[in-house]
């Protein structure tokens, strides 16, 4: 199973995760690149499954709705976000996943209440 193998990296220390400047509030969100276009939001449930996830939106073409390889994972806490960076490196169908704190929303909030 290809998700085992993504955690089993991560275990052991092989992802390329360097330190980062994390967000002391909410919302801790991670940018994920590098995804097979085939990815489904399951898939990305699985690799983060271990980890308190609260929302995961995958970019979508808005005029073709074709996925372009990349989302965004919002977590409980900050220690969920920093453990997800250690994902940073890790393969997905041969692709090393680019992990990392993604940029703040500052005035296009989905409208959600946090």
């Amino acid at each position: 199973n290809i998700y085992v193998l993504v955690l089993a990296l991560c275990i052991n220390g092989m992802g390329v995760g360097g330190p980062k400047t994390l967000p002391d509030e909410p919302p801790f969100t991670a940018f994920v690149g590098n995804l097979p276009k085939s990815i489904v939001q399951m898939d990305v449930d699985a690799i983060f499954a271990e980890l308190k996830v609260r929302n995961i939106r995958l970019v979508r073409d808005k005029e073709t709705d074709k996925f372009k390889g990349f989302c965004y994972v919002e977590f409980e806490d900050k220690q969920s976000l920093q453990d997800a960076l250690e994902f940073n490196g890790a393969l997905v169908e041969d692709r090393p996943l680019r992990v990392d704190v993604a940029e703040r929303r500052n005035d296009r909030d989905g409208g959600g209440r946090g």
